[in-house]
C-alpha cells in the first residue's frame, strides 16, 4: 500500500492525466476513472527525475534515432510535457554507464526484431523506453509503440542531415 504506481490513459497523448499515486489510494482512484492503466512506477539510476528514450526503428529491422528526455519537474519526460531532449548520436547517450548502455541495445535489438518480423508493413515506430534500477541492477523496459511519432523535435533538435534521411528512407519503403 506504500509503494507508488502511475496510472495513466490509455489512449493518452503528451504526457496529459500521468500520474504518481500511492499504492493504498488506486482503488479511489479507479473508481472515478474508465480506461486507464496502472504500472509499476520505475527507479532510474542516474536521476531522482523522469528520464525515458526514444527509439525510432524502421520497417527493415534498421535503427533511426535514438533520443533522451529527461524530466525538468514533473513524472513526465515528453517534450509534450516539458522534457529536455537530447540526441543520442550512434545510439549512445552521453549520459549511458555501460550497464544502461547495454540494457538499452539489448532492447533496442528486439524491438527492432519485432518490428521487422511482425510490423514491416509500418515505415516507423517511436518506441518509448524507461530503464529500471533494482539491486544494482538495470534494466530496460519498453512502455509503448507509437505510430505517429516524433522523429526530430523542432525548433530545438532540427538537423536537416535526419530530416534527409528519413524522408529518403519514406521514399524508398513507399516505392518498394
Amino acid at each position: 500500500s506504500n509503494k507508488n504506481y502511475i496510472i495513466k490513459p490509455i489512449y493518452g497523448a503528451l504526457g496529459r492525466n500521468v500520474e504518481k499515486v500511492q499504492g493504498s489510494k488506486i482503488n479511489k482512484k479507479i473508481k472515478n476513472l474508465d480506461n486507464i492503466i496502472i504500472q509499476d512506477m520505475l527507479r532510474d539510476c542516474n536521476t531522482e527525475k523522469s528520464r525515458h528514450f526514444r527509439y525510432i526503428s524502421l520497417y527493415n529491422g534498421n535503427s533511426f534515432i535514438l533520443y533522451e528526455l529527461k524530466s525538468s519537474s514533473s513524472i513526465v519526460s515528453n517534450r509534450g510535457g516539458g522534457g529536455i531532449v537530447s540526441l543520442c548520436k550512434y545510439l549512445k547517450c552521453n549520459s549511458f554507464n555501460k550497464n544502461e548502455e547495454k540494457s538499452i541495445n539489448k532492447i533496442i535489438k528486439k524491438l527492432s526484431n519485432l518490428h521487422k518480423t511482425n510490423l514491416d508493413y509500418i515505415f516507423s515506430i517511436g518506441w518509448d523506453i524507461m530503464l529500471h534500477c533494482e539491486n544494482n541492477t538495470v534494466k530496460a523496459y519498453c512502455l509503448e509503440g507509437n505510430v505517429r511519432h516524433s522523429s526530430w523535435f523542432y525548433p530545438h533538435l532540427v538537423d536537416q542531415e535526419i530530416i534527409n534521411s528519413y524522408k529518403k528512407k519514406l521514399l524508398y519503403f513507399k516505392n518498394k
